[in-house]
């Protein structure tokens, strides 16, 4: 018994010594005594066991394929693991060790470059019996897809099959071994590769880009060429501004190419030889999240090949181009008369009470509604129409206006001028009635324009209502023509802008006069002589034809 109850064995400790082995298993004992009996003890034998590992070949050289997996030409590695064991107690007896023992291929990476061969596995483990020293072998291919980033690194761990039992591993060496496999770069008789890479960009738009939603693509074309050594683990980074998304690439392989903040595309993985070149594209879409003035990119190109640094200025590309975004709504335009009549013996009063006794209201409905993904801008629509003729006689009289809460209008002289909605009587006097000439249309009248500033909203609306000023058109001669009414839309906002066809509108209201024929134009009248002069000629050279001109007569005579 190794311990003592304080009646039997006292003092325990009181005595030690280590000089001889009792048990005969070659480790010398140690024996505690204490006053009434003594305890022996003694420990397990420590073994040593040394791992080495060598490879053929010792690198991987991606150029040098040197057998084949599932159809493909690759690199395999033939790997020899040797064990040297013994016991620490006696280096000159013969030992022999059950061992357990893993590999691990490329322990450094989450994803692993090589595989062992006949399996899909980077992991192995196996038993071995080890007396004093034995190898044994494992053969692994290299993937299709890796990189060169760093070295392959094999790692083996190991302990004994039974470590409960007889003696136990030396805890001053490690039980893992880690080795390492570099990958062989060609480049002739020089000891660096030393490249030289050139990186040309294009984009599909130049200028001034218009976004008008979301979906819309901006196309990056890249170029990447090497005119020296072979450029290993070749790549182009890519920093783009927050109002693009990356959305794909095309003319190569789909899993070339990483995004997460920026995005790093392989080029001709895992080399990319002398003179050699390849051209891939780069997809954007459009983020509305982010509203810029410009959209901006930095494209550069590098491998892990030296590059002399005046070699340098060729690799990298900064884009920036100017963006606008058109704004989708939709700008509706309505009149509630689209033509007047005006009979041939109509008169006016010469004292005018309200607008009913200057002629016809028509009321313009302007309406404009947001229906894209952009926000809207603060807008300006301006509305002109035909207020006085040339010599300053009325034509479509503005009585007033209304609008939606987020629109402001103005001048607000320009409404009801005269004053006539605010009970002003008004007297016409004969001198404003057109006695003479003809109205062919209205090309010289002087317009008026109202202004209104549209606080941005999802809809916005304005009715301006005109009058058409009877007196200045009972008495003047004319058939038909047309009061246009023109409407221009504007952004406020530099950084968004509206398309062509939602910018301008324009309503046609025709005046017409009853029972007064209108003057035929001169042109009417050349055309139409023209035209039957040309009809009388065909005329006379189809009766020639048929010989309706010949003379009888003359035949007879000729008998």
């Amino acid at each position: 018994p190794s311990g003592g109850d304080g009646e039997t064995l006292k003092f325990f400790g009181q005595s030690i010594h280590g000089e001889m082995d009792l048990n005969g298993d070659g480790l010398t004992d140690v024996t505690i005594g204490g006053l009434g009996g003594a305890a022996l003890f003694w420990s397990r034998d420590v073994a040593v066991v040394k791992v080495t590992m060598n490879f053929e070949p010792n690198k991987v050289n991606i150029q040098k394929k040197n057998c084949r997996v599932e159809g493909k030409e690759t690199v395999c590695i033939n790997a020899t693991v040797c064990f040297d064991v013994k016991l620490k107690s006696k280096e000159k007896t013969i030992y022999e060790a059950d061992l357990q023992y893993r590999v691990t291929l490329d322990s450094l990476r989450q994803i692993s470059r090589s595989f062992f061969s006949g399996t899909q596995e980077r992991k192995i483990q196996r038993n071995i019996t080890v007396r004093k020293s034995e190898c044994t072998k494992h053969s692994f291919y290299m993937l299709d897809k890796h990189d060169f980033r760093d070295s392959v690194r094999i790692t083996l761990d190991f302990n004994l099959t039974d470590p409960e039992n007889g003696p136990v591993l030396d805890d001053s060496l490690p039980n893992s071994v880690h080795e390492y496999i570099p990958f062989a770069k060609d480049c002739g008789n020089k000891e660096k590769c030393i490249s030289d890479l050139t990186l040309d960009v294009s984009t599909t738009e130049k200028g001034l880009l218009i976004v008008r939603s979301h979906n819309d693509k901006f196309n990056v074309s890249l170029t990447v060429k090497n005119k020296k050594d072979s450029a290993y683990n070749t790549r182009t980074i890519v920093n783009y501004s927050p109002n693009l998304i990356f959305s794909g690439i095309e003319a190569i392989q789909k899993d070339s190419c990483d995004s997460n903040h920026n995005i790093t595309c392989k080029v001709g993985y895992p080399f990319l030889r002398t003179g050699e070149e390849v051209t891939f594209k780069i997809l954007f879409q459009f983020n509305t999240s982010y509203l810029m003035e410009n959209v901006i990119i930095h494209l550069s190109a590098t491998s892990d090949s030296e590059e002399p640094p005046e070699a340098l200025s060729d690799n990298e590309v900064n884009i920036s181009m100017p963006v606008k975004y058109e704004v989708g709504l939709q700008f509706y335009s309505s009149a509630s008369e689209y033509h007047i009549s005006i009979a041939a013996n109509e008169t006016v009063p010469e004292v005018i009470n309200s607008t009913e006794d200057i002629g016809n209201e028509i009321n313009i409905f302007y309406l404009i509604r947001k229906s894209g993904q952009f926000p809207m801008p603060e807008l300006k629509l301006s509305i002109s129409f035909p207020n006085l003729t040339s010599d300053n006689y009325p034509v479509l009289y503005p009585s007033g206006w209304s609008s939606s809460e987020n629109a402001n209008c103005r001048p607000s002289s320009l409404q009801d001028p005269r004053g006539i909605n605010s009970a002003q009587k008004m007297i016409i006097s004969k001198s404003e009635d057109l006695k003479r000439g003809t109205i062919l249309d209205c090309s010289t009248c002087k317009f008026a324009t109202i202004t209104c500033n549209l606080i941005p909203s999802d809809m916005s609306q304005v009715n301006v209502s005109l009058i058409l000023w009877k007196p200045t058109f009972v008495k003047a001669r004319f058939s038909s023509f047309n009061l246009t009414v023109r409407a221009e839309l504007q952004s406020e906002n530099a950084s968004l802008v509206l398309s062509t066809g939602n910018q301008k509108r324009e309503l046609a209201i025709q005046i017409s006069k009853d029972g007064l024929p209108g003057r035929v134009p001169l042109w009417v009248i050349l055309l139409s002589a023209f035209a039957g002069l040309l009809l009388l000629m065909l005329l006379i050279l189809a009766l020639w034809k048929i010989g309706f001109f010949k003379r009888p007569l003359k035949k007879k005579m000729e008998k």
